[in-house]
């Protein structure tokens, strides 16, 4: 009898074990992303964590298309990214306004995917709390900021910037101070100079998030050529840090261990 319910533990912990390793993967994330331009603000939200498309729409005379891109959450043991790229397919003017691209990985919310028009909709998305990314762990992470374009001759001047936002511990919102490390470019030669990285400590846990902006853009011609912006923020832990992989498997494998043990001595 004894022996029975030792087995039983045994099952049960295997079991909790495995409970606790599938509820990381659970889709409790969502995207939230805000395009703002002059004087208007667009709102959107993706029920995935890790992908978010507008389809085609219209803001401050531009034509565009923005997808943004998440890994890494919740709990997979890779590198750490948010990823915005916006198409162009066109402007009302040749000197159009500033546009920026405010993406982020928050807790899911009761809204469709898609724009957020109404008023408490709008409230609903951005009061929602940030999500913590939750690998790679170790401390000190590499944190990055990256640009990149894809013009048309159309192009003839602007200027491209992505600032990444860190937070370890993680909270439920950013604040200026977040802002860890920037990476600006001329738009002509985005992608050319380089990828900006400076070295931050770690709890395990983090927040990630990224404004990418595309400021005094020239073009030659109003509403002709296609071209594209991106902007990519990445965690990447430092060569020689161990991945919390490990040691997720190692405590996951006890219970397993465990009820190996409990057979040997059944056996014996």
């Amino acid at each position: 009898m004894f022996r029975k319910r030792l087995l039983s533990l045994a099952i049960a912990a295997a079991t909790l074990g495995i409970a606790i390793l599938g509820e990381t993967n659970r889709a409790e994330a969502a995207l939230r992303l805000v395009v703002m331009s002059g004087a208007e603000t667009d709102y959107f939200y993706s029920s995935s964590s890790n992908i978010l498309s507008t389809g085609g729409f219209v803001i401050d005379g531009y034509k565009i298309q923005i997808d943004t891109t998440s890994s890494n959450h919740p709990g997979t043991a890779t590198i750490g990214s948010i990823s915005t790229t916006a198409n162009f397919t066109g402007t009302t003017t040749a000197t159009p306004n500033n546009i920026s691209f405010t993406a982020d990985v928050i807790a899911a919310q009761a809204l469709a995917d898609g724009q957020q028009t109404t008023v408490g909709n709008i409230a609903t998305l951005t009061g929602a709390s940030l999500l913590a990314f939750t690998a790679p762990s170790g401390t000190p992470v590499n944190v990055t900021a990256d640009v990149s374009a894809s013009l048309s001759p159309i192009v003839t001047g602007g200027s491209l910037m992505d600032q990444t936002f860190y937070k370890s511990p993680p909270g439920t919102s950013f604040v200026a101070g977040d802002n860890v490390v920037s990476n600006t470019q001329p738009l002509l030669t985005a992608g050319g100079g380089g990828v900006n990285t400076v070295s931050r400590s770690n709890s395990g846990t983090y927040n990630l998030g990224q404004i990418v902006t595309l400021s005094a853009v020239a073009l030659s011609a109003a509403d002709s050529g296609n071209f594209s912006i991106t902007g990519t923020s990445t965690v990447v832990a430092v060569s020689g840090v161990p991945e919390p992989t490990s040691i997720v498997l190692a405590f996951t494998s006890l219970p397993a261990l465990g009820l190996l043990w409990m057979r040997r001595r059944a056996r014996a």
